[in-house]
């Protein structure tokens, strides 16, 4: 089953604190709460609850820290789902990073089956930081970078540089109506890129790339071909 999950939030936002419980408690999963303070720029706030979380891992030897942030939303997927990912998880020694959660920001790019059904590599592909699993030889790594050389860019794109995978499909997704506490200014195209309804069509496009790119050769040689018989 799933690990414990380390909720992020802010001391300053009870509102979405209550969000987030609701909905680790609509998928039935254990969670510890870590309140933080907000910080300026949000970004640099965002980098030090990861890396706190990370160390209170550490502390207490957690082999697999699951992380999510205060805005989450569940996708209401049975756990039997997921079979595939516990599987993988025990079974891959190599694994750093596997998102169960967020975004599909650009259902265009490309991830790579695994010999494990559901489990994809996804290199170089910013799917946020709202829900994550991170195996405990990352962490600690990451940890030692940033004493040597302090983490100076947005942690989501950060992440992205590991050996990242991705689940399909997602546990939680990223909710689409709550203020971002790092960039206001994508809230509103954010409500409708990252709406629920959408979200699934652009994970579709995401992990059958081939089959969607198949459907449109087809689509475009029938108009080719019907467009030469007039």
């Amino acid at each position: 089953m799933f690990p414990v999950v380390q909720l992020i939030t802010l001391k300053e936002t009870p509102e979405r604190e209550a969000h987030a419980l609701k909905q680790l408690n609509n998928v039935g999963l254990s969670y510890n709460i870590h309140r933080f303070n907000k910080m300026s720029p949000g970004w640099k706030g965002c980098i030090n609850s990861h890396l706190q979380v990370y160390q209170y891992g550490r502390n207490i030897n957690l082999e697999t820290i699951f992380v999510c942030e205060d805005n989450i939303l569940a996708n209401l997927i049975p756990f039997h789902r997921y079979q595939n990912l516990f599987k993988f998880m025990k079974e891959c020694p190599d694994w750093g990073i596997i998102w169960v959660g967020g975004y599909i920001l650009r259902p265009w790019d490309d991830c790579s089956s695994t010999k494990y059904p559901q489990v994809y590599e996804t290199r170089n592909n910013n799917h946020g930081t709202v829900s994550y699993l991170i195996h405990q030889r990352l962490y600690q790594q990451i940890l030692r970078m940033n004493l040597l050389s302090p983490i100076d860019q947005h942690y989501d794109i950060f992440i992205s540089q590991f050996k990242c995978y991705i689940y399909n499909p997602f546990l939680f997704y990223h909710a689409n109506n709550i203020k971002s506490n790092i960039n206001q200014n994508s809230d509103r195209w954010r409500k409708y890129w990252f709406h629920p309804s959408i979200m699934p069509i652009h994970s579709y496009r995401f992990f059958n790339r081939r089959k969607v790119d198949i459907f449109c050769m087809i689509i475009i040689l029938v108009y080719w071909l019907l467009g030469i018989k007039r």
